[in-house]
This record gives C-alpha cells, sequence and structure tokens, in this order.
C-alpha cells in the first residue's frame, strides 16, 4: 500500500510540474482547467464550498447544547454555529459533519508548551471570530511506556479511545495541525501528526 501511495504521489507531482511549465500544450492546459473545474470547487472568502455555505446558513442560529453552555454562559440560549470553518487554506469541521477533518493537535490555552489532540464538536461564535468547542483525547492508561517512541519519524502517540466529556474552547490560531486517528482496540487508539512540517526539521531551526 505504501508504494503504491508513493508512485501515485510521484505521478501526480510529475504531471503538475509538466502543467506549470511554459511549454506545456495549450490543448493540456485546457484540460487541467477543466479538472480544476470538476474537482477544485470554488470557495467563498471564508473558505467554505458555496453550496455547503448555503446549508449552513440554514441553521446558523442554535439552540445552545447543554455541554456547550459552560464555554458561552447560562445566559446565552442561541448561538450562531456552523459545520465548518477555515483558516489559513485548511478547512476544520465538526465531528458530526467530516470527522477526518474533526481531528486536530492543539495548544491548550495558547500554551505552545504543550500539544494535545482532540476532536471539534462544536463551532460557534464567540463575538467577532468563530472559535472551537474540543473534546480532549484521553490519554492511554494501563501502560508501561508509549511503543511508538521509538519511532522518531513516525509522529504517533498511544491514547485512550475516550473522549473527555468536557469541552474546552480552542481558537484556530491555536490549532497545530490535523491528525489521524486508528482504534486499536475499545480502550486505545493511535493518533499520527498530519502536520506538513518534521518534527525533525522544526528541531534543526530551533537549533
Amino acid at each position: 500500500m505504501e508504494s503504491t501511495l508513493l508512485h501515485s504521489f510521484l505521478k501526480a507531482g510529475n504531471l503538475k510540474r509538466w502543467l506549470a511549465k511554459p511549454d506545456c500544450p495549450n490543448v493540456i492546459k485546457e484540460c487541467k482547467l477543466l479538472f480544476d473545474k470538476i474537482y477544485a470547487p470554488k470557495l467563498s472568502e471564508d473558505g467554505i464550498g458555496e453550496e455547503a455555505m448555503e446549508r449552513d446558513l440554514d441553521f446558523v442560529r442554535k439552540a445552545v447544547p447543554d455541554d456547550l453552555r459552560p464555554l458561552l454562559g447560562p445566559l446565552h440560549r442561541q448561538a450562531a454555529m456552523r459545520a465548518r470553518v477555515r483558516r489559513n487554506g485548511i478547512i476544520y469541521a465538526t465531528s458530526k459533519t467530516h470527522t477526518g477533518n474533526s481531528l486536530i493537535q492543539f495548544y491548550p490555552q495558547g500554551n505552545r508548551s504543550t500539544l494535545v489532540s482532540g476532536s471539534i464538536k462544536y463551532i460557534y461564535q464567540d463575538q467577532d471570530r468563530f472559535v472551537l468547542a474540543v473534546q480532549r483525547q484521553l490519554p492511554a492508561s494501563n501502560i508501561v511506556s508509549d511503543p511508538y517512541t521509538i519511532y522518531p519519524d513516525f509522529p504517533a502517540k498511544l491514547y485512550s479511545s475516550q473522549l473527555s466529556a468536557e469541552l474546552e474552547r480552542v481558537q484556530t490560531d491555536w490549532i497545530y495541525s490535523h491528525c489521524a486517528r486508528w482504534n486499536l482496540s475499545d480502550t486505545q487508539s493511535v493518533v499520527l501528526s498530519l502536520s506538513r512540517v518534521s518534527h525533525l526539521v522544526s528541531i534543526c531551526i530551533l537549533i
């Protein structure tokens, strides 16, 4: 599977490079325009597809769920809520909308010395911005050591398969990256960072 993915990635990269070259035939460039229209739908200014935006606007004002009240306060009976939000070209979504886009690694309270994983349950408006209500992935229990720590080039970590019932407020600029989650069993999950920047590269830059 890994070799198939690698070959597909290389072929796509070579095709993109060829299409970007000035000597690429015009007929091929016309095909590129068609593919862009089919597979890259136009996004609005805040990054949400026009059709998806229309669906979201139909339900923008909602009654505040009970588990969200601690973040908004008891006086808020309704809140402006969305299914998706875009930040720096990356789309984040609630777990009900798209599980993959809801899985993130973030800095709690913006503290960049700590990095944790979680799942976005709600996206709601707070004053002039949309923020995330996130369920943190609980730490793994009853393990002596994390078996993935011996693989420095594979940024995975063992967690519990359960999410915290308590929601925490996360601003979009506190997000480090998306992550992937694989349930090993009913009690344990593996979370893999999908950061575009390698941890080793980050360490070399700091040194």
